[in-house]
């Protein structure tokens, strides 16, 4: 079987799942959901990914920090990039915002600060979308702190990179360069962000 047929094949097999789910989401158990959202998520099925949405926070009670970080990102990764291709959607880039901020906290307490501060930017990047600015360089200031008290270059990069944006916009030309500039001295950021293959149910 050739790759393009596999690929074929798997992104039937998602959509036979999301027919299950529309016929009785309810009725499914949390390790299933657990196992669909990981095959979206493998296959890259973002908007079908969504459709366990309503699951989310049974699917987190009582599971790891690890894991429930990995649900979260799940979720807003699939917002996120929903709102990227289908313009005008706000109430993606609003769900981003939200996830990314429980995220945040949740970081926080696992003392992952590079994940803590990149999830800040995604705060930032989000609200942007949004028109929200001066709440989108509260984030990204929020992130550049994180990643200068730790020494995580990738994340003030990426901080200096929104700031440095939106000082232009609002017509502080050299502050926004001279952020602009810090930004390039600095490797560019990669994803951390672990995958865990089991889910905890409650007993």
């Amino acid at each position: 079987m050739t790759a393009w047929w596999q690929e074929g094949a798997k992104k039937r097999e998602v959509r036979e799942r999301i027919a299950e789910v529309k016929s009785g989401s309810s009725e499914m158990s949390l390790v299933q959901v657990f196992k669909n959202i990981g095959a979206a998520f493998d296959s890259q099925e973002w908007r079908e990914l969504l459709h366990w949405e309503g699951r989310m926070e049974e699917l987190l009670a009582g599971q790891s920090d690890d894991v429930s970080n990995f649900i979260l990102r799940a979720f807003s990764l699939a917002h996120g990039l929903v709102a990227v291709t289908f313009t005008g959607r706000d109430d993606n880039s609003g769900s981003v915002v939200r996830l990314e901020t429980r995220r945040v906290d949740l970081l926080g307490k696992m003392e992952l600060f590079r994940d803590q501060a990149q999830a800040m930017c995604q705060c930032g990047q989000a609200l942007v979308c949004l028109r929200k600015f001066q709440e989108a360089k509260t984030w990204f200031q929020r992130a550049r702190d994180v990643g200068v008290a730790h020494g995580f270059f990738s994340a003030e990069c990426r901080a200096c990179m929104g700031l440095g944006s939106l000082s232009k916009r609002d017509g502080r030309i050299e502050e926004g360069l001279d952020l602009l500039r810090n930004a390039l001295v600095c490797p560019q950021p990669q994803s951390l962000h672990p995958t865990p293959h089991t889910v905890n149910r409650k007993s």
